[in-house]
């Protein structure tokens, strides 16, 4: 063998090498083959070509490309991402940027979706969820401090000024109140106290003759509904016409008698008083 051939295999076996050790470095293999899928943000938020697509926190593929692209009559940014073949996507998953500190590299995340839905075909083309980055969130901050410091006009700050200073002195004014009141707070807490304990012997001490007024009121409580009930017969009796009230309730002659005696009785009393002569004789000798 000629030395040339010599330094020839020599130099190929070491661009081989080489490019092994470039390709094993940056954890790309040879002849790696996936689905493609492209996702469609309105924003890459700094995500590179060779990025990496992770779901649930595992590596599953790359990015291959970000470029722009006119997607629904509007200018997008379009991720091609390769993911290993033994992945099967559905069309609840969902891609996102997701950013790792300030400092961190950028990658793609895909969120499972519910398994049952339906399948994403490789090649297809979807749209990614809207990225927040840090620019955005500054830019939020912003407005929102704008928002506060517009609020804070010189009228505002006044007003709360005042009402401090009211506050103020409401707390001052209060704390003097308290201050000059406390003998006399102490005199009516003691005064409570002192009460409760007299109420509490009071009870203790008729404590029997609440038992005997209990037991009373449950005899009159058995009394009255015992002459409830009797009451309750005597209205039956009556309305059964028994007896003579209730026979001069129920006989309609009986009640007719009644009444004309009633009525002859007034009439006699009446001629006794007009004719008295007729009744009464008076004689002396």
């Amino acid at each position: 063998m000629s030395n040339e051939i010599k330094v020839g295999i020599t130099v190929f076996t070491s661009l081989v090498l080489l490019s092994i050790l470039i390709f094993g470095v940056g954890e790309i293999r040879l002849f790696e083959r996936g689905h493609r899928y492209d996702v469609i943000f309105d924003t890459s938020a700094g995500l590179n070509k060779g990025a990496h697509v992770r779901m649930g926190g595992v590596k599953v593929g790359s990015v291959s490309n970000v470029d722009f692209v006119d997607y629904k009559g509007k200018r997008r940014v379009m991720v091609t991402v390769l993911v290993r073949q033994d992945l099967v996507l559905h069309e609840k998953d969902r891609f996102k940027i997701t950013m790792i500190g300030f400092l961190g590299e950028n990658y793609v995340e895909i969120d499972p979706g519910p398994s049952k839905a339906a399948v994403i075909k490789p090649g297809s083309t979807v749209e990614g969820a809207d990225v927040v980055g840090f620019d955005e969130m500054f830019k939020m901050v912003q407005d929102g401090l704008g928002s506060i410091t517009e609020m804070l006009d010189e009228p505002t700050v006044k007003s709360f000024k005042h009402t401090v200073a009211n506050v103020e002195v409401m707390s001052s004014d209060l704390a003097f109140i308290l201050n000059e009141s406390r003998d006399d707070i102490n005199v009516t807490l003691d005064n409570l106290r002192s009460m409760s304990y007299r109420l509490d012997g009071m009870v203790a001490r008729n404590e029997g003759n609440f038992d005997v007024t209990m037991d009373n009121l449950s005899l009159m409580s058995g009394d009255l509904r015992y002459t409830a009930t009797s009451l309750r017969g005597v209205a039956e009796g009556l309305e059964q016409g028994e007896g003579s009230v209730g026979k001069l309730l129920k006989d309609d002659q009986l009640y007719n008698d009644l009444v004309d005696t009633t009525a002859e009785a007034k009439n006699l009393i009446r001629d006794v008083r007009e004719r008295p002569g007729r009744y009464i004789h008076i004689s002396i000798f």
